[in-house]
């Protein structure tokens, strides 16, 4: 969050921006330096020494998405002394004969209105709701927030392309700690890897294209595996063997244990849970992937 920290209940249309706690801590060392500027104390002050600060704390106080209440009122009026001040400076500057001086009177009301403000802010910052968000199990959070698609097959999003707005939500889920939502978007970026799949392995594309708009995913499972029966000339029917490459018997397990309960609103996922979600569809994915071309850009 760039040089944002105050404005009266003013949100920027977002629920959710990034603090940089180093503003604040700067914020608040400006707002301390003005409560020093007292002819009392210092009785040899000069510009030189008044105006960096004054520019500093001017700049600082910057709209923001906090609701401080009351703080706004000083914050206002500790501005427009800033910037009276700052006004009357360069005012003096600029007139080539005339002496600079030092408006001792103006000083002592920013120095007096710095340091209630600074009483008010540190009052209000520390009711402030602002959280610290922690590692998901191997998950890195800025890597959830800025790089979600790490956390699935390098090779999806070159794939399935579409995908891209549930990896995002899911990945922000898992940062947020909002594990049934995260869940949920894990489980439509498994099904439509099922779904594209299903058509890679389907003879008539075109047709297996449109199935796959009305067939669930527990049918399109069942259409991949080969016949249940092998049929000799003799009419002597023998169960086909079961299918060396298990990954439908994989699909199917993730579709009765984790994609069919979830889609049930009395079922609650915990962190725990998800984490362990993410790596068996991640395991899953990764094998369909193989399969799978990808999407060319032209």
């Amino acid at each position: 969050m760039s040089n944002i920290l105050f404005e009266n209940n003013n949100r920027k249309n977002s629920f959710m921006l990034r603090i940089d706690l180093t503003y604040i801590y700067d914020l608040l060392r400006s707002i301390n330096l003005l409560t020093s500027l007292d002819y009392s104390f210092y009785p040899n002050i000069e510009y030189e020494e008044i105006i960096p600060n004054i520019i500093n704390a001017y700049r600082m106080l910057s709209p923001s998405i906090y609701s401080l209440k009351s703080s706004y009122s000083c914050i206002q009026e500790l501005k427009d002394l800033l910037e009276d001040y700052y006004k009357a400076y360069i005012d003096s500057e600029q007139e080539q004969d005339a002496e600079t001086k030092i408006n001792y009177d103006k000083l002592q009301r920013i120095a007096n209105t710095a340091l209630k403000l600074q009483f008010l802010l540190k009052s209000e910052l520390a009711i402030q709701q602002v959280y610290l968000i922690t590692t998901k199990g191997a998950y890195d959070i800025e890597m959830l927030i800025y790089e979600p698609e790490r956390v699935f097959p390098t090779t999806l999003l070159r794939k399935i392309p579409e995908i891209k707005y549930d990896i995002t939500e899911c990945a922000k889920a898992l940062a947020f700690e909002l594990p049934t939502a995260c869940a949920f978007h894990l489980i439509r970026v498994f099904e439509r890897v099922v779904r594209k799949y299903y058509i890679k392995h389907c003879n008539d594309k075109e047709l297996a294209s449109n199935s796959t708009l009305k067939e669930t995913l527990g049918q399109l499972i069942v259409k991949m595996r080969p016949s249940p029966e092998i049929c000799t000339k003799n009419k002597d029917c023998k169960k086909n063997p079961k299918d060396k490459n298990n990954l439908l018997d994989i699909l199917e397990s993730i579709k009765d244990n984790y994609r069919n309960p979830i889609l049930h609103p009395e079922i609650h996922m915990d962190m725990e849970e998800v984490l362990m979600l993410l790596g068996v569809i991640n395991g899953a994915v990764s094998l369909m992937l193989k399969e799978l071309d990808e999407v060319s850009n032209e």
